[in-house]
């Protein structure tokens, strides 16, 4: 299994998430497209298994239970939430009694789970005890919010519960739309992060992306793109691909999706730097998880000034990043020369509670207090003069105030506007009395209001005064700026940047209604971050913002043609003659689940040509045996309840597989299959065994799979070879033994050939002929089914199972302590049901059968 899953991986790397540079809207045919699809690699797959999926929280409502196999880290997850070490899980359905709810009903593990069988997702930090003696000597000063801001920066407002409408209005425009792009970034990944935050470690792909799109926004290192103009084709391998205008800007027109890890060749996935320690503009940043950890924010804050120190900086400001929460550093020269050290205490940017936390045991907002190493001083004779922040910055801060707002996604407010001015402010001392000594301050004016995105960006951190001027507006792009605020807190001024017209627009979240389209009118925005290097842009789809009474210079995209989707068999009524042929004429770029469609249907037609009544149900009584997740990669399954075709099987594979070896491999895990079905307990009826296809496409295989046993029967008179043969090999032990071909021959049949052809369909015709009879293998006869002693048949096997299963979890319950009783069996109960509910849902529909269920 580890071996399969680790090709596929590899396949999807190699051949989905690089992308060509020279890639173009239409120069990829309808087979290649096919291959370039996330659904090459499984198309059973319902998004593309890139490291975290975003969409798979859409439908929650619709989906009871949630179960994760990681194989990475050797674990069994229930919702996410109840861990079991995947080597060391309770069989037969015993891990199940140890699933519980806490008050909230969030999923968690008992309290009587054995230690030996939880597994512990978290990222746990590995901290130097040097770091904790090296603090104690750098004598760090532990300020409150409020202290930091007024002796780092400028006094800000900190009365205030939350933005209100007047403060948001006497913001800067260029903070204000920054921060509303953050909250409704906060909104949109919210989810994610409750979910998986804590298994992320620092240098871990999903934690440096996201906390770099963080810093990127507040450092207005940014551009919004319309998702409406891109090329929404390869949206799904993710990716876009830019209009052609843009082609002079860009050497390449993929752009790839935030955290979907599509690249171009040789170039690392992503926006973010490979380092968790690294330089932003002019602030020294580290990442680290878990600074909702007392050791773990005195080490990270200790470390981070220290690698400063260590690079050979005596002032700087620094940062310490974990996504849920920063920290913001300063560090300057002392009056007496050594390094004086001031940090805020931890804000957070996402707030969670363990009243707003979707788990049990999910990650929780710390409230920092002073720390032991961290030593507040009374006395600041050591302290420099502190000269980097000017007027304007007084000016930004008129009439700001914050909090902890109602809303967890708006709690980060106060901490968002913190970092933007500390970006600002260190960004005007390193560019502090710069100037160009090519142009005059006007030409270089002129410049900017002329230039693309990305220049106007990079100009801004050349010198002092083309910093100064892009933090009077905001520019969007290259179409649109906003130079001001409007009537209210949601409307400001933009000004066209070609006609120079000035508009009002109104700024809302973007939001969609359950048909994916949007609720209110307006042109929708995305921010771009990467801008410094243009081979690792990444646009935050998911996170929208949209404007009013705009427009995009380019033209909407408007999708000419379907891309590549998910097939698999399901029964129509009535049945469509034509499709009985598909298996005739399927192109070589089709999808294994297009292979099994048309088995399916080329089945279902031979059954209704048999003419027997009762093979009209046919097509309703072919299904999955397995749910579909269940099966290895590269293969499907079809089959027929036993009372019906004597309970034929079907496995299928693709085309493009077959090669002797995996014949081979197909053969052994068609026995293994067959074998766990023959193995099932008490069958009320007689059973010989069952007729098996095995096909590659249209290349196929008959054979008849005979059950085990003790005493070779009699046989006809007259017996055909195969006959013989299976009345020979019944009572071998070894199940590879009993399958025995019908159709001899060492090649497969070639279906396009007419005389295989008609071999084959003679065959399903004789089956499905007296559908409801039972074919007898040693008289070759169809029989009606004897009933033998024994318990109920398959699925009422399966409800026998589950009862006996009930007597007994109640007799061990008794012995029990009463409220683990109820508990468990309320779990069990819960599990049985939704596994009941399942199997009715798979027969009722087969195409339903799987949208519910992940492995």
């Amino acid at each position: 299994m580890r071996e399969m899953y680790s090709r596929s991986a590899q396949k999807f790397e190699d051949q989905i998430l690089t992308v060509d540079v020279n890639i173009e809207q239409d120069d990829l045919s309808i087979s290649e497209r096919h291959a370039k699809s996330y659904l090459a690699v499984d198309d059973r797959l319902e998004y593309a298994p890139i490291q975290t999926i975003m969409n798979r929280f859409s439908n929650d409502l619709f989906i009871e239970w949630t179960y994760t196999i990681d194989l990475d880290r050797e674990m069994f997850a229930v919702d996410d939430a109840a861990c079991f070490k995947l080597f060391n899980i309770p069989h037969g359905g015993r891990w199940i009694r140890y699933l519980a709810e806490d008050a909230r009903r969030r999923r968690k593990l008992s309290d009587n789970t054995p230690k030996d069988i939880i597994a512990d997702i978290s990222w746990e930090p590995n901290i130097d005890p040097n770091l904790k003696v090296l603090g104690e000597a750098l004598n760090i000063e532990l300020l409150s919010l409020t202290d930091f801001a007024a002796e780092t920066m400028l006094p800000l407002g900190l009365d205030a519960a939350s933005p209100s409408t007047a403060v948001k209005q006497m913001m800067p425009v260029r903070i204000n739309f920054l921060m509303t792009t953050f909250l409704q970034m906060c909104r949109v990944y919210r989810k994610v992060l409750d979910r998986f935050v804590l298994g992320w470690e620092p240098s871990c792909f999903m934690f440096r992306e996201m906390a770099f799109a963080v810093l990127s926004l507040a450092a207005g290192e940014v551009f919004f793109e319309y998702p409406q103009v891109l090329d929404a084709k390869y949206r799904t391998n993710g990716y876009y691909l830019l209009p052609n205008s843009r082609t002079p800007k860009c050497h390449t027109r993929m752009l790839p999706r935030f955290i979907h890890e599509s690249h171009l060749p040789g170039i690392e996935p992503g926006s973010a730097p490979k380092s968790t320690s690294f330089w932003f503009h002019n602030v020294l940043v580290l990442l680290n998880s878990r600074l909702d950890l007392d050791d773990v924010e005195e080490a990270s804050v200790v470390a981070v000034v220290n690698d400063g120190l260590g690079q050979g900086y005596e002032e700087f400001y620094a940062m310490v990043l974990s996504i849920l929460d920063v920290v913001l550093i300063r560090v300057q020269k002392g009056r007496d020369g050594k390094p004086y050290i001031r940090r805020s205490s931890l804000m957070a940017l996402f707030e969670f509670t363990g009243e707003n936390s979707e788990y049990a045991h999910g990650p929780r907002t710390h409230r920092s207090q002073s720390q032991q190493g961290l030593n507040k001083l009374g006395s600041h004779d050591t302290k420099p003069k502190d000269t980097s922040l000017g007027e304007d910055d007084a000016s930004e801060q008129d009439g700001a105030a914050s909090g902890i707002s109602a809303d967890p996604a708006a709690t980060g407010y106060f901490a968002f506007m913190l970092m933007y001015h500390f970006f600002n402010a260190a960004a005007a001392e390193r560019l502090a009395g710069t100037k160009s000594l090519l142009f005059p301050n006007e030409i270089l004016s002129l410049i900017m209001d002329f230039s693309d995105m990305r220049t106007y960006l990079a100009l801004a951190q050349s010198s002092a005064f083309c910093h100064e001027i892009s933090r009077r507006k905001l520019r969007l792009n290259d179409e649109y700026a906003v130079i001001g605020s409007g009537e209210d807190s949601e409307t400001f001024v933009l000004e066209d940047l070609h006609s120079g017209k000035k508009i009002h627009s109104k700024l809302t979240m973007y939001q969609e209604d359950w048909l994916g389209r949007a609720i209110t009118d307006g042109l929708k925005l995305s921010p771009v971050i990467g801008v410094a290097n243009t081979d690792r842009l990444s646009i935050m789809d998911d996170v929208a913002i949209q404007l009013s009474d705009v427009t995009p210079k380019d033209p909407v995209w408007s999708e000419a043609e379907e891309g590549p989707s998910r097939e698999q068999y399901g029964w129509s009524f009535p049945p469509n003659e034509r499709d009985g042929d598909l298996i005739f004429s399927l192109p070589s770029y089709a999808y294994l689940g297009a292979v099994e469609n048309a088995w399916g249907q080329y089945l279902s037609k031979l059954a209704r040509d048999a003419g027997d009544p009762h093979s009209r149900f046919f097509s309703t009584m072919l299904r999955n045996r397995l749910y579909r997740c269940l099966l290895p990669p590269g293969y499907r399954e079809l089959g027929m309840e036993p009372f019906q075709c004597s309970g034929f099987h079907a496995f299928f594979r693709h085309e493009r597989d077959e090669t002797p070896e995996e014949w081979e491999r197909t053969l052994q895990y068609v026995v293994r299959q067959l074998s766990k079905l023959e193995a099932r307990p008490r069958d009320r009826f007689q059973r010989w065994g069952h007729p098996v296809i095995v096909a590659f496409s249209t290349k196929a295989k008959l054979f008849y799979y005979v059950f085990h046993r003790e005493v070779k029967p009699a046989i006809c008179s007259n017996a055909t070879s195969y006959t013989v043969e299976i009345a020979e090999k019944c009572t071998d032990p070894n199940p590879g033994s009993r399958l025995v071909q019908l159709i001899t021959g060492e090649d497969p049949i070639d279906l396009k050939d007419n005389n295989g052809r008609m071999k084959f369909e003679s065959w399903i015709t004789f089956l499905c002929k007296n559908s409801s009879l039972q074919y007898n293998p040693y008289t070759e006869q169809f029989e009606r089914e004897a009933e033998v002693d024994g318990g109920e048949d398959n699925e009422e096997d399966n409800e026998e199972d589950n009862e006996e299963d009930n007597e007994e979890d109640n007799e061990e319950d008794n012995e029990e302590d009463n409220e683990e009783d109820n508990e468990e069996d309320n779990e069990e109960d819960n599990e049985e049901d939704n596994e009941e509910d399942n199997e009715e849902d798979n027969e009722e529909d087969n195409g339903e059968d799987d949208e519910g269920h992940e492995g």
